[in-house]
């Protein structure tokens, strides 16, 4: 009985039905994964945020190695002091085009920085909106001059958009390559990195607005992680409990119909218990009825061949 059962669950239609559950599940496990990985990611860079953004400065001599490269993810917001000058040539300040702050866009003032230690660091200086045909900036505040005390935070420099005509005096993205094509005096440039400008002499850069401090908001990735590995669940337990009570409703079908061996007049069958009852009140009535009358006929008989002996 429980392999008759069975056959009613293996059909094309349940194998599809399996089919679709099995993509389905396998799907909210990805995006499930997808979403954790992306928890990870933002929880590991609001600890780094949160553990360099407000820290104490430390000698760009003695900043990351990988300044020299690609500054590291856990390297990034590494506060920096240092002491020398900006470039005071007219082709070392520079603009990064598509700079939004706020809900403007604007340009990023870009000058290169000397260190007394010889280093020269990439330095965003803050934010100016664009002019009226969005093409250059509405302002060109001035560089300092002389010495200068500088206070900046490390950021990893962007890639060259080779794809893109170069405009004398701006840049498309902060690359050391780019700088030093349109500024080809520099030497020791650290072209993993460029500085965010928080001080210059003890005071925020003049004339220009201060770059906005990220988020630090993980965001609800993680909750929707364990979303999706949910309906994973309930996607394989919806189809368990749809096979369960298809098969619980097949036998209570089959328990419902009557056995045709026990039919009347079935070969080498018996007679059900409703036909067995009234075969027995059949014959307790005319079998009896016939029985008596036999009996007379048999006396009649013996009278007979009692008068003609």
């Amino acid at each position: 009985m429980r392999g008759a059962n069975l056959r009613v669950v293996v059909t094309w239609r349940w194998a599809l039905a399996l089919l679709f559950v099995l993509l389905a599940t396998l799907t909210c496990v990805r995006l499930g994964i997808w979403q954790w990985h992306r928890f990870e990611e933002k929880n590991t860079r609001a600890d780094v945020i949160q553990q360099h953004y407000d820290a104490e400065p430390i000698p760009l001599a003695d900043a990351p190695a990988s300044a020299r490269t690609k500054l590291a993810a856990s390297d990034d917001y590494t506060v920096v002091k240092a002491r020398g000058h900006y470039c005071a040539e007219p082709e070392c300040v520079l603009y990064v085009r598509n700079r939004v702050q706020g809900s403007s866009v604007g340009f990023w003032q870009l000058v290169p920085f000397k260190a007394v230690s010889g280093q020269t660091l990439l330095v965003v200086r803050g934010w100016v909106v664009a002019g009226q045909t969005d093409s250059v900036p509405s302002t060109r505040p001035d560089v300092p001059s002389g010495e200068v005390e500088l206070v900046a935070r490390l950021r990893p420099t962007e890639p060259r958009l080779t794809d893109r005509p170069q405009v004398e005096g701006q840049l498309h993205s902060v690359n050391a390559p780019d700088v030093v094509s349109q500024a080809p005096g520099l030497t020791q440039v650290l072209e993993g990195t460029y500085g965010e400008a928080v001080r210059e002499n003890g005071t925020a850069p003049e004339g220009l607005a201060g770059l906005s401090k990220p988020e630090t908001s993980i965001g609800p990735h993680l909750s929707y992680a364990f979303q999706w590995w949910i309906f994973s669940v309930f996607f394989l337990l919806g189809f368990v409990v749809a096979v369960r009570r298809t098969l619980r409703d097949e036998a209570e079908e089959r328990e419902a119909e009557p056995d045709a061996s026990s039919a009347p007049g079935a070969p080498g069958g018996q007679a059900s218990p409703s036909a067995h009852g009234r075969l027995h009140r059949y014959g307790s009535t005319r079998g009896g009825h016939h029985r008596s009358r036999g009996t007379d006929e048999d006396e009649e008989d013996s009278l007979l061949e009692e008068r003609q002996e």
